[in-house]
Parts: structure tokens; sequence; C-alpha cells
């Protein structure tokens, strides 16, 4: 096993050199890359290597690579025609680089951020049947990816005086609090591309907005049971004037 690891530690980090010499030919080597992820990677069970030479390429060129990978990815999400599968992965991988790269601007992960929020909503709105948890993983995949982000990415949100009103105008109670109850559900296979399950997610996530006092503006969303964690300290706690 131990050789295992450290062969495949080798060939990325051959990737990544080789990769550091291509500089014009960059967007060429990217578009292959990115070809074989979505055909290949994105459908690989528990991939924990491979993504990452793409992921370099993409902190190679930010503005280009980085923000066209992200939306290939949102696309995966959005598109209705495609497997199940692919869809809960493609925002899971969504979910996972918005939070760790930081090459990305926070206006990037904003947008995106916008954008599947806004796909939720539309989606809650369209329910009105009984409520099958099994039939809506993947508006519960949705809801966890922009969950996931946030708990990345919501203090530098609220550090930024333009971003910091658009986030609490962001209609994540609508999603959020419902009768499909997404911060309740775990999504087995949305694991797969992520180092924490989803109770802990979920727990962050709480402790962070009320922190930040992101659900301030409803009497509905009850924090209570909740104790406050470091990333929520960073806000000034829940004792925060």
């Amino acid at each position: 096993m131990v050789e295992t690891l450290l062969i495949i530690f080798v060939l990325v980090l051959t990737s990544f050199m080789h990769l550091q010499s291509c500089g014009g030919r960059l967007i060429q080597i990217f578009q292959t890359l990115l070809d074989s992820f979505m055909k290949t990677v994105l459908s690989a069970y528990k991939s924990k290597f491979v993504q990452f030479v793409i992921f370099y390429v993409c902190a190679l060129d930010p503005g280009n690579c980085g923000v066209t990978f992200a939306l290939k990815l949102e696309d995966k999400f959005f598109c209705s025609t495609n497997f199940p599968l692919i869809r809960r992965s493609a925002v899971a991988y969504l979910a996972s680089y918005l939070s760790r790269a930081k090459f990305l601007s926070v206006s990037v992960v904003a947008g995106t951020l916008e954008r599947l929020v806004d796909w939720c909503v539309k989606y809650v709105k369209m329910q009105d049947d009984e409520i099958n948890p099994e039939a809506h993983r993947i508006f519960y995949s949705g809801c966890q990816a922009i969950v996931y982000v946030l708990c990345f990415r919501m203090r530098s949100m609220m550090d930024d005086p333009q971003l910091k009103p658009w986030l609490f105008h962001l209609p994540l109670e609508s999603i959020l609090n419902n009768k499909l109850s997404p911060l309740k559900i775990t999504v087995p296979n949305f694991n797969l591309h992520f180092e924490r399950c989803l109770p802990t997610i979920v727990l962050e996530f709480l402790q962070q907005a009320k922190a930040a006092r992101l659900f301030m503006t409803s009497e509905e969303f009850n924090f209570d049971g909740y104790l406050e964690s470091e990333l929520s300290r960073e806000f000034g706690g829940m004792k925060r004037l």
C-alpha cells in the first residue's frame, strides 16, 4: 500500500513539474485533461489523486482554466439529461474545488453559489407531492455543496463590503428550511470526494451562520443546541455585537 501511494505521488509530482514547463501549450493541455476528467474521473469511484493534476493546471491559469473548470462542473450538475450519479459527482467536485481553490476570487465563488442557490430555489417551488428523500438526492447534493462551500468561504464573503449584503440577501432559508429538510438528510454518495460527513458539514455551517447572524431575519431557524466552533469564533462568536 505504501509503495503504491509513493508511486502515485511520484507520478503526480512529475506531472506538476512537466506542466510548469508547458508555457504556451497550457490551454491545449488543460482542454485534454478536462475532456479526460469529464469522461473518466467524474464517474470513477473514490478517485483521490488524479483530479489534483487538473486542479494544478487551474492554479497556473486561474482566470481562464480555473473559471472554465468550475463552469464545466456547473453545467454537468445543471444538465437534467445527465445521469444522476454524474450530476451528484459534479457538484461534489465543484464544492470541493471552490472551497479549496484559493486562487479563485471570492466573486467567482459567489457567482457559482448564486446559481446553485437559484437552481435549488426553483426545485423547491416545483415540489408539491409527498416527500420521498430518495427522489430528491440531486437536490440534497446541491444543498450540501452550498453549505460546504460556505463553511470555507463565508468568512471571506463577510469581509467583502460588496458581498456581505449580497450574502445576507441570498435566499438560503428558503432552500434549507422547508419540507424537504436538506439539513437532516444524508447523501451517501456525496461523501466520495469529501473528507467530512454531512452532519459535520451541517454543524459547522450552522455554527458559522449563527455567529455571523446570517439568519437573524427569521424566527423559524432554530440554532439551539449547537456549540461554537473555532471558525465561528472568528466572526466574534455568538456574543458578537
